[in-house]
């Protein structure tokens, strides 16, 4: 993930256009090309029989030859992937390219004709070759493949900081979600409502849980509205649809200024958070302070509704 913005910023840099003067024309953009580089993306392969997690680990994801014009006309070339796991057989950490007839899905930059800022990047639909991924060696160079990906979804979100692609392998065996390692709730992207962020550290299985704008009730009497807490070092395991973060004893920090202070007086315990991936969905219950607070199927952002639905 280290290089996903900075891979935003340098693209949208390449496609910003010289400023014209007042008497002349405007151009048409002729056609651009960049590349996408996602380091680190927590991914996990989910069994869809019974949508267990059967691998969790961190890939990096090159998306190569991607381009776009004002006139709608779109290109993608191949999505290189690294550091991945998808099938029990196979030895951890494998290298493919899917070079699949990228023609057959969509895709949309958001923010055209301008080419000021590539603040959001949709791609959905299906690969239909039979070899669309194409296994490689420590070398790099292609080796045989019996396997097929299919219904591909990403997104990339540079203002709420959301990073998945998503695809299916095999006969609707596997789902292989990647995304950035910060799980939010889809209310992120309001500053009024109170929204949820896990920050994960998945060589650890650990991870720490923010609150925004937030409000506590003990007795009828409710809390002021805290802006930010955050509930750290709670235990990450895998678990049906996602992941579920556990914790007891917790001290939370409250936030001023950016800036983290311990509060004790809030103790956190009996902490349980449930993370359904595939349901874009959390449940999360803790107590504290005499209080128990909790909410149910809060919808998460790992893709919103993509414009190329409409």
């Amino acid at each position: 993930m280290k290089k996903l913005f900075n891979s935003l910023l340098l693209a949208a840099m390449a496609l910003t256009l010289p400023a014209c003067g007042s008497d002349e024309p405007n151009p048409t953009p002729d056609r651009k090309t960049f590349n996408l580089e996602l380091d680190d993306m927590v991914t996990f392969t989910f069994n869809l029989a019974d949508q267990s997690v059967n691998h969790l680990c961190e890939a990096d994801y090159d998306l190569i030859g991607i381009s776009y014009n004002a006139e709608g006309s779109q290109l993608m070339k191949m999505i290189k992937v690294e550091d991945i796991n998808f099938d029990p057989r196979m030895p951890v950490n494998i290298s493919m390219n899917l070079t699949g007839d990228f023609s057959k899905a969509q895709f949309a930059v958001i923010n055209p004709p301008s080419y000021s800022s590539i603040s959001s990047f949709y791609l959905t639909g299906n690969i239909p070759n039979v070899r669309d991924i194409t296994l490689v060696d420590a070398a790099g160079n292609p080796t045989e493949s019996r396997y097929k990906v299919s219904n591909l979804e990403a997104e990339f979100n540079e203002m709420f900081k959301v990073a998945t692609i998503a695809y299916t392998v095999g006969d609707n065996q596997w789902r292989v979600v990647s995304m950035s390692n910060t799980i939010v709730s889809r209310s992120i992207a309001s500053a009024d409502e109170t929204s949820y962020e896990l920050l994960l550290d998945v060589d650890k299985m650990t991870g720490e849980l923010f609150l925004n704008n937030v409000q506590f009730e003990v007795g009828g009497v409710k809390s002021p509205v805290l802006k930010r807490i955050s509930i750290p070092g709670v235990t990450i395991s895998t678990t049906k649809g996602g992941l579920m973060a556990t914790g007891n004893n917790i001290v939370p920090n409250y936030y001023m200024n950016g800036e983290p202070t311990p509060y004790p007086q809030l103790t956190v315990t009996n902490f349980v958070c449930y993370f359904n991936i595939l349901d874009e969905t959390m449940d999360l219950s803790f107590d504290a302070h005499g209080g128990n607070y909790s909410v149910k199927d809060v919808p998460l952002y790992i893709f919103s509704p993509s414009p190329l639905a409409n």
